[in-house]
């Protein structure tokens, strides 16, 4: 027995030792997904219809994350995450959608971030601090949410979007952080957020402007929008609101609404 024991103490010892230079105590990786599925049945006066449908704001998808600390202070990592349409009949299949792949640098000044993600303004019009985010996307009837009777989905204008960009994301100091991202084309986003609880409240907000060139109707459009949400933590009321406007100048003739 005592040699068994010898021989186990020494392999766990080489374990450890091979796991050391490898570096996997400083390294993590986080495999994440989450499924949103529905049938959605429409009844019109034109008759009715069933499909099986996820939300192609909210769809389902997986990702995986790794992180490794680089020295003290500094950490780097990056995110891949892949979306699933809903099936089209035409194709017999769903089409697989690269959503987010990026790479990123943590530092006290900040976060640092290249490659495919969300824009400084993303979900700045779905502030809430009791989570209605994803409720609302999958429940909205009309154009923006799972029950659109055209099988049109598509994410507010307003709420920013997934691009190829460079992205800077402050440390928060007092409840306050900024965030600014470049998508190239003279495309950027510059957002501010704060959260933060007082006085038996929960509080959380944000505001942001975007400058989007090369759309499909204008040649250049400028959004203002942002959210706000408070809770009373004791009874769990709640309030949200939200805002937005926009300016689009038009190819050729400058025009704007």
């Amino acid at each position: 027995g005592g040699n068994c024991c010898a021989d186990l103490e020494e392999r766990i010892a080489e374990l450890e030792a091979t796991t050391e230079r490898k570096g996997n105590r400083k390294v993590s990786l986080t495999v994440y997904g989450t499924v949103n599925e529905t049938l959605l049945y429409v009844d019109t006066d034109a008759g009715h219809t069933k499909d099986f449908r996820t939300n192609n704001i909210d769809p389902t998808r997986f990702g995986f994350v790794g992180t490794a600390k680089v020295s003290e202070g500094i950490k780097a990592g990056y995110q891949i995450e892949v979306g699933l349409d809903s099936y089209d009949a035409l194709k017999g299949s769903r089409d697989v959608e690269v959503r987010d792949s990026h790479v990123w640098i943590e530092t006290a000044l900040g976060t640092f971030a290249v490659g495919r993600t969300t824009t400084a303004t993303k979900d700045i019009a779905a502030i809430s601090v009791v989570d209605l985010g994803s409720a609302s996307k999958s429940l909205s009837l009309g154009p923006v949410g799972m029950l659109a009777p055209t099988g049109i989905v598509i994410d507010t204008a307003y709420n920013g979007r997934f691009d190829q960009v460079a992205k800077y994301v402050s440390p928060s100091l007092g409840g306050f952080s900024v965030s600014a991202s470049y998508s190239g084309d003279d495309s950027y986003d510059v957002a501010a957020r704060y959260a933060g609880e007082f006085g038996g409240f929960k509080v959380s907000a944000g505001i942001g402007y975007a400058y989007v060139t090369n759309g499909v109707w204008a040649a250049s459009v400028q959004y203002l929008s942002g959210s706000a949400s408070v809770q009373h933590a004791t009874s769990g009321l709640f309030l949200n609101a939200a805002f937005g406007a926009n300016d689009a100048k038009l190819d050729g003739d400058n025009a704007s609404w």
